[in-house]
């Protein structure tokens, strides 16, 4: 009989421990899923934030580029069209280069804001 209580002790015991492990497995089971859910919200405020991040990136490269753009072919050719039309064609030798020089420069100047000063 004390074979039988032995054996039956060792049944209990582990039918205890394959609960406690079928529990252990079971939260193991729903921490993953949690976790997968939290990888997955993060993945996507990750790209949601890498987006607005580049979008800015784009927008603040935009702004720099049209302030800093130099000056092209076509804005020279319109300078000089517009200094044509005020000189006489006999021209003033030097002045119109002068003209062109002078008006590149406060195109450049007030591009910037550096001409206007409000008090």
């Amino acid at each position: 009989q004390d074979y039988l209580l032995d054996l039956y002790m060792a049944i209990e015991i582990n039918n205890n421990f394959l609960k406690q492990y079928e529990n252990f497995v079971e939260e193991s089971q729903r921490s993953v899923k949690e976790l997968a859910v939290m990888k997955e919200k993060m993945e996507l405020l990750s790209r949601d934030y890498g987006q607005l991040n580049q979008n800015l990136s784009d927008s603040l490269r935009r702004k720099f580029d049209e302030r800093n753009r130099t000056i092209t072919e076509t804005q020279t050719n319109e300078t000089l069209q517009s200094c044509n039309r005020f000189l006489p064609s006999n021209g003033y030798g030097n002045l119109k280069e002068i003209m062109i020089i002078f008006f590149l420069t406060l195109n450049k100047y007030a591009r910037y804001g550096i001409l206007w000063h409000h008090v």
